[in-house]
């Protein structure tokens, strides 16, 4: 950077934000909910879809994927001018890192409860 540090802070701090936000608690829910619906299908297939303790684990799934996505939605609801009058909004960091957060914890325990309704093929077979 040849020295030019100055804004190196701030912009590490808005990346960040703005990084888990989409990433941590908008993008990895897409992927939360291909997993859920993927889950239903295989319960469905196998007759199962109606047992009390898969509906259980299914709903708690659908509970946590839709958490992550309620923070990266208030972390941009939340969100300021940065710098102000300058017409850019950048998301509330507070609610970037619970969002992060929630998600990094929430997407293995998706991932668990998959296993347990389908098996391991549901959470091991390779992507297309």
């Amino acid at each position: 950077m040849c020295g030019e540090i100055d804004y190196t802070q701030v912009f590490i701090s808005r990346f960040a934000k703005t990084h888990r936000m989409n990433c941590g608690g908008a993008c990895k829910v897409g992927f939360m909910d291909l997993i859920i619906g993927a889950t239903q299908l295989i319960a469905e297939y196998h007759g199962l879809a109606r047992v009390s303790h898969i509906r259980e684990k299914i709903t708690r799934m659908i509970q946590l994927s839709s958490t992550s996505l309620a923070c990266a939605v208030a972390a941009a609801h939340l969100g300021k001018e940065e710098p102000r009058g300058s017409g850019v909004f950048m998301p509330d960091e507070t609610m970037s890192n619970v969002a992060k957060l929630n998600t990094n914890d929430y997407f293995w325990e998706i991932m668990a409860l998959a296993g347990d309704i389908v098996g391991g093929i549901g959470v091991t077979m390779p992507s297309e």
